[in-house]
């Protein structure tokens, strides 16, 4: 039961951007007893993400006081930012690993500064989903939400969708501050 829990944990942490459907992501179906498909045939029957109306369900289903919209509001405001900064610096570091293809040091330097910056990605969006869930969201509101959502796991851009959807949270993505602004997220620097 444990390692079913942190599986489904790693789904909401790890999903994709718009929510993955759980039964594709989970090794057998959840709602069948067969065994599982193959992997391409699991990849040609992918359902289509859910359109927007679907997360502005879920969100509504939450029940949110003003005080939790707008501390969620702000919270996946803060994200957004944060990963923007952080995808500039992945894709900068990206093409800089491609460029640097032919020097084996300079590119090995570049695979590992982009190391950095991808599990940085990563402990953000824990460590928003973490605070979403475990300060702003009651359990009750936190289960809610994931039957709401089924057969999809919630992910922070899904919840942003919803937000969105609401009129809660602003259309476009948030844009980092340019250099020197004060709120952008540095590049973490490798330890070496």
């Amino acid at each position: 039961m444990r390692a079913a829990l942190l599986q489904f944990g790693n789904l909401m942490v790890l999903g994709p951007e718009r929510g993955a459907p759980l039964s594709g992501a989970i090794l057998t179906p959840l709602d069948a007893e067969s065994p599982p498909l193959p992997a391409q045939q699991q990849q040609q029957q992918q359902p289509q993400p859910p359109p927007a109306a679907h997360w502005r369900w879920a969100i509504e289903s939450l029940g949110l006081d003003p005080r939790q919209r707008a501390l969620a509001a702000t919270l996946l405001s803060m994200w957004r930012a944060r990963m923007a900064a952080l995808t500039r610096a992945r894709e900068a570091l990206a093409a800089r690993c491609a460029a640097l293809a032919a020097d084996a040091a300079a590119h090995e330097a570049a695979l590992s500064d982009l190391g950095c910056v991808q599990a940085s990605y990563i402990l953000n969006i824990t460590v928003f989903l973490l605070a979403l869930y475990g300060t702003i969201l009651t359990a009750q509101q936190h289960a809610r939400l994931s039957a709401a959502a089924w057969p999809w796991a919630p992910s922070l851009q899904s919840i942003c969708i919803g937000f969105q959807e609401l009129g809660w949270l602003e259309r476009t993505p948030v844009a980092a501050p340019a250099a020197g602004a004060g709120a952008a997220v540095p590049a973490p620097t490798p330890a070496r």
